[in-house]
């Protein structure tokens, strides 16, 4: 898309010349130049398409990073963060299945430090994901976690689920899960 704004420069120049109308040959050009990360956010769309692998996964957010320092306009730059936290969401889900498998393994906790890790950036994206809240919590939740972040995930998944009933149930009752105290599991 850049390319094309600078084509479209390079057309309408001379007649905005001719016409007196520099500034419309600046704006397209300020266009362009705001959105020089479009052809990566275009090619992490496309990956994400396609995407079964983590390593594959990690490409689409490095794009969508790489996207967001080039230069995007607003509405690109949301796209850009959602994008990217939910691919890191998906990447935390398929290190949290494996987790089920290798319970007996002392290796499964270095894979929740790692879909945590994960969530943390997820968050750094997209702080109103609920569902990257609610795996944080049920993570932080498992033995060695933390068990007051996780009740503060479970708090701000609460928050952003108030308009889906279903969804609130479910936040609800984790937290309900996490509290030691049985007044407060009520």
């Amino acid at each position: 898309m850049g390319q094309r704004l600078l084509q479209k420069r390079r057309v309408l120049e001379p007649i905005a010349e001719r016409l007196g109308c520099v500034s419309v040959s600046n704006a397209v050009f300020a266009q362009a130049q705001e959105q020089k990360g479009l052809p990566f956010l275009d090619e992490a769309t496309d990956k994400q398409l396609s995407a079964e692998s983590i390593g594959d996964m990690e490409k689409v957010v490095g794009l969508c990073e790489k996207a967001l320092r080039e230069g995007l306009d607003d509405e690109n730059k949301k796209f850009a963060r959602q994008l990217a936290a939910s691919t890191l969401l998906k990447i935390s889900e398929q290190r949290a299945s494996k987790i089920a498998e290798q319970q007996r393994d002392k290796r499964w906790q270095g894979i929740r430090d790692l879909a945590v890790k994960d969530l943390e950036k997820a968050r750094s994206f997209d702080d109103n994901n609920a569902n990257v809240h609610m795996m944080r919590a049920r993570l932080l939740a498992l033995p060695g976690g933390n068990r007051n972040e996780a009740l503060a995930s479970a708090d701000r998944a609460i928050k952003l689920f108030a308009d889906d009933k279903r969804e609130l149930v479910r936040a609800l009752l984790l937290r309900s899960g996490l509290r030691t105290d049985p007044q407060e599991q009520i």
